[in-house]
């Protein structure tokens, strides 16, 4: 600072001139001096009295020049920014700096060269001064703005209203900002709403509502936001394009953890007396406003504490006068809920409807008890159609009755007890006109007998209401009165109405809630009173149930022990719990030593039996065995029978029952007749085989006999002829008899093509057909159908079936042959055009030598039911007018081990 002092004591901007001046006369070249703005980045040039225009150079569009970093004089050509167009200019770079920090630099343009001496004194001269500006100004603005701050803190104490404390601060920080327009925008909602605006001319804000994007509300969150820039997205949201807007601060204001609103502070005001490297808001100005914003935010949020503190005090007061008044209710409220257990009590003690109801009314009327005026109780009976008045009280110098009574009684209990024997006063002659009232199509009587609802009956009901409340009315002096419901855990009993004709005191909602608490307990009572007669009653009637189940139990298990059957009974968790005399025998044992033993001491001599009990425990199914051989029992059969024991009821398990019956006379007999049958089946075949092999040996002997006595040659042919067909003939009848008589034949399992096979059989008959006029039709869903089979005895079967279809049609009608695929299964139907064949012999054709026709063994549809059988599959018969549908269904794969399926039984012969 030592050069600085002659310069001191002169205008700021003079000086500026006259330095800059001097250092272009040294240089003999213009001199154009920069300001650096670090926050910005940029340097922006000096305005000067010479000068309206701002250069600007940012420190992005000259990466490679580095010009932060320059510390010596230096050629270069620097891209400069004029409104929005960038041009280079050159020229000698000189850095500005004081104390290590950058100021700015100066750009003498001209070209590239040495500088006359003096210069370096000159330029530091310039940077001492520039220096010397900036700190003056920043602590003439600092003493200023404390001053205003001492204001603000007046204002955040001596404000009284939210309004006024907004708007005496915004004048404020407007000063201490000098700043031409502040505004706050209250938050409503999603929409911030202009509250307060304080300018200068024509205000420059776009709308008095805004909406404000999310991600500028994220930004206000995190703290403040500044912008600097005269043109942005965000100007454009806040002001109308056409007023000049230079740079603006907004700030959020909350209240505790609330987001109160925003304020913003827009274009920074120039005063002569002030020097500034720039004329927009700073960091300074951001930090100060947010303060101010801070100091707010606590300011009004100890406003609307203490507004919400008087409020509060205002409240307790009113709390504590309440609270008084309460502690004096639930002191009465307690006597009275007292009394009432002491109420309950005594009707509990008895079981006589008409005393329960005494002390229900004494308890209602008394002092000690709710201690209404007077009452009325209304009885309904089942499938009754009114309510019948059963009893009533009225007090009258209840006082002096009652202190008597607290004398001689130290309980209300007993004393409720004592009273309810004798009979009740009631001084209102009226009620006893009244024989019954109907609460059916009475809407308030049909809310507390139906739905169990108590009713307040006011004076302003009685006049909107008075059709619905005129029976009532004849029971009650006053027009305020309540009923409520005498109600049961079923069913209501009752109700009661009860009102304060003599005292006038106004019916309390507490005092509706205790008798409601009354009421259910006498509900309760008489219910207990009126069922006590139908338990006596229940009881006996199950005393006799008990004696009925007793001669039931012992007449079962009399049954049980007189069964043939052997019966053993067990548990869940199968230990025995029934023994029958017939088990006893069985088993060789004594039922007394064995209940409650588990079932699997029988399991040796019952062969595992007892382990099946488990499952059916499990399955809760029933499971039947019939004719097991038990060899313990030397080899007898029976048939055993496992049941669970299920409760009809509840469903559950409780148990199983073993049953068992000795079944082996039974199965002696049965293989007895069985060995008959085969006997008899064994001569019917005989009988047929012999009647079929008679006919060819007759002929072949008579034959025989003529050619023993012929002499001619050609009488010799013609008789070897017919006696070679005959020895045929009678060849196919042994071997049709034999294939039938075999149990199972080696089959040789291999893939085939079942619509390729046949098409060659259907095409083997052409001969025959064409000789009969009858024509085979053949179709097939599948070509190359693949089936597993023995490719010989399944065209045995079509063969069988097409000749005989082409046997029982007609010329010129028609054989169907078709093959369809359903289910991996082939099917294969031949149908003729035949005559319908009749039920009785339709169920027969399978059987074995069953035939209508004159020449054959009747063998032939049995062999191919039996072939189609050995491979998995069935055949089926269907006939009707149209003809007779053979259909023989096989499956497309067999389970053979190497394709070859032996039969494990040899052939027993016929």
């Amino acid at each position: 600072m030592d050069k600085l002092p002659e310069l001191l004591y002169g205008a700021p901007d003079i000086i500026l001139e006259d330095l800059i001046s001097q250092i272009e006369r040294l240089t003999e070249s213009k001199c154009i001096v920069f300001l650096y703005e670090p926050y910005r980045k940029i340097f922006r040039e000096l305005r000067t009295r010479k000068s309206n225009r701002v250069l600007e150079v940012f420190v992005s569009d000259n990466r490679d020049l580095l010009i932060e970093k320059i510390d010596e004089y230096q050629f270069a050509k620097i891209t400069v920014r004029l409104n929005k167009s960038l041009n280079r200019r050159s020229g000698i770079v000189a850095p500005l700096r004081q104390k290590g920090k950058l100021i700015g630099f100066l750009l003498l343009q001209r070209k590239e060269g040495p500088l006359s001496t003096g210069i370096d004194d000159s330029v530091d001269k310039l940077a001492q001064f520039l220096d010397y500006l900036i700190v003056r100004t920043v602590e003439q603005e600092s003493v200023r703005r404390l001053k205003l701050m001492t204001e603000i803190t007046t204002v955040f104490e001596m404000g009284r209203t939210v309004g006024e404390l907004l708007n005496d601060t915004l004048t404020i920080a407007k000063d201490i900002l000098k700043v031409r327009w502040i505004f706050f925008f209250e938050r409503v909602g999603n929409v911030f709403e202009l509250k307060t605006a304080l300018g200068e001319g024509e205000s420059p804000i776009k709308a008095i509502g805004l909406q404000i994007p999310d991600n500028f509300l994220d930004l206000l969150a995190e703290g403040s936001l500044q912008v600097s820039a005269k043109k942005s997205d965000l100007s454009d949201l806040f002001f109308r394009k056409e007023h000049n807007v230079g740079s603006f601060a907004v700030v959020p204001v909350y209240e505790e953890d609330s987001f109160l609103g925003i304020v913003i502070a827009a274009t920074r005001k120039e005063t002569k007396l002030e020097f500034r490297p720039y004329k927009h808001l700073d960091h300074e100005d951001f930090r100060a406003l947010n303060d101010i914003c801070h100091r707010m935010s606590v300011a009004i949020s100890r406003l609307r504490l203490n507004k919400k503190l008087d409020l509060e005090l205002r409240k307790l007061k009113q709390l504590k006068q309440q609270h008084e008044e309460l502690i004096n209710t639930q002191k009465n409220q307690l006597m009275k809920l007292n009394s009432i257990q002491k109420v309950s009590h005594a009707m509990r003690k008895i079981l006589e409807y008409e005393r329960i109801v005494r002390i229900l009314l004494l308890g209602v009327t008394s002092p000690a008890g709710l201690s209404f005026d007077s009452v009325v109780f209304l009885q309904k009976k089942k499938d009754d159609p009114f309510l019948r008045p059963y009893s009533s009280h009225e007090v009258d110098h209840i006082q002096e009755d009652a202190n008597a009574s607290s004398l001689m009684y130290g309980d209300f209990s007993q004393y409720l007890l004592d009273a309810s024997l004798n009979e009740l006063k009631d001084h209102h002659k009226a009620r006893v006109n009244v024989k019954g009232i109907t609460f059916q199509g009475s809407s308030l009587l049909e809310r507390v007998v139906m739905r169990g609802r108590t009713l307040h009956v006011t004076p302003e009901m009685q006049e909107h209401r008075f059709e619905d409340l005129f029976q009532l009315n004849r029971l009650m002096r006053s027009r305020e009165y309540v009923i409520t419901p005498v109600a049961g855990e079923e069913d209501v009993l009752g109700v009661i109405l009860v009102e304060n004709n003599l005292s006038r005191k106004a019916i309390q909602s507490s005092d509706i809630e205790l008798l409601g608490l009354l009421t259910d307990s006498c509900g309760i009572s008489l219910e207990l009173t009126e069922n006590y007669d139908q338990l006596i009653h229940t009881t006996a009637s199950l005393e006799r149930e008990k004696d009925r189940s007793n001669y039931l139990r012992a007449f079962v298990v009399s049954i049980l022990q007189s069964l043939e059957t052997a019966i053993i009974v067990c548990d869940t968790n199968e230990k025995i719990s029934e023994i029958n005399r017939s088990a006893e025998k069985l088993l060789g044992v004594r039922r007394d030593e064995f209940i409650g033993d588990h079932v699997e001491v029988f399991s040796r001599k019952l062969s595992g039996l007892t382990d099946l009990l488990s499952e059916v425990l499990d399955s809760g199914e029933t499971m039947t065995l019939t004719e097991q051989r038990l060899e313990y029992f030397k080899g007898n059969y029976f048939d055993v029978r496992l049941t669970p024991l299920i409760d009809e009821e509840t469903g559950r398990i409780d148990g199983a029952i073993l049953a068992l019956d000795d079944v082996t006379r039974r199965v002696d007999t049965e293989q007895e007749l069985q060995r008959q049958e085969k006997l008899a089946t064994l001569g019917e075949v005989s009988a047929r085989v012999a009647h079929e092999i008679r006919n060819p040996i007759t002929v072949i002997g008579g034959f025989v006999n003529r050619l023993s006595k012929t002499g001619s040659l050609d009488k010799v042919h013609e008789y070897s002829g017919i006696l070679h067909d005959e020895v045929k003939r009678l060849e196919e009848i042994v071997e049709e008899i034999l294939e039938f008589a075999r149990t199972r034949r080696s089959s040789l399992l291999e893939e085939l093509d079942i619509t390729l096979l046949c098409k060659d059989i259907v095409r083997s008959f052409d001969d025959l057909t064409a000789k009969r006029g009858v024509k085979i039709r053949f179709e097939s869903s599948h070509d190359n159908l693949q089936l597993v089979g023995d490719i010989n005895r399944i065209k045995q079967v079509i063969i069988n079936l097409i000749q005989n279809a082409i046997e029982a049609t007609d010329a010129p009608q028609d054989v169907n042959v078709s093959i369809t695929r359903e289910n991996e299964k082939v099917h294969i139907s031949v149908r003729n055009s035949g005559v319908k064949i009749p039920d009785k012999i339709l169920k027969r054709i399978f059987e074995p030598f069953f035939t209508t026709k004159t020449l054959g063994t009747g063998l032939g549809l049995p062999i191919c039911k039996k072939i189609v059988e050995e491979h998995s599959g069935d055949i089926t018969a269907i006939s009707d007018t149209l003809g007779t549908t053979f259909r023989v269904s096989l499956p497309q794969k067999q389970e053979p081990s190497d394709r070859r399926n032996r039969s494990e039984t040899q052939d027993n012969g016929s």
